[in-house]
């Protein structure tokens, strides 16, 4: 597996797990940016060792997998909303 899948798969099960545990919009929106943001700041760090190299596609990879943890998420949740009960 290529490291930017790996990158990818990574943070869509983290960002999938978040936005399962934290479900109105606004934190959905809030976790996708501040697990970008992570992802950049990651990167970033990576250019300040001598032994790491940072990568544009694994901050992209990254970014992707935000997205699809996001979505998939959106997807399972619509499947576990209680149902309205009448009175």
């Amino acid at each position: 597996m290529s490291p930017t899948l790996e990158h990818a798969a990574a943070y869509a099960v983290t960002a999938a797990i978040f936005a399962l545990a934290y479900r109105a919009p606004g934190q959905r929106v809030a976790i996708g940016v501040l697990l970008i943001f992570a992802a950049g700041g990651l990167e970033f760090a990576h250019m300040l060792r001598t032994d790491r190299t940072a990568s544009v596609a694994d901050f992209l990879g990254s970014a992707c997998g935000v997205a699809v943890g996001l979505i998939a998420a959106a997807w399972i949740g619509s499947y576990f909303r209680p149902s309205a009960t009448r009175t």
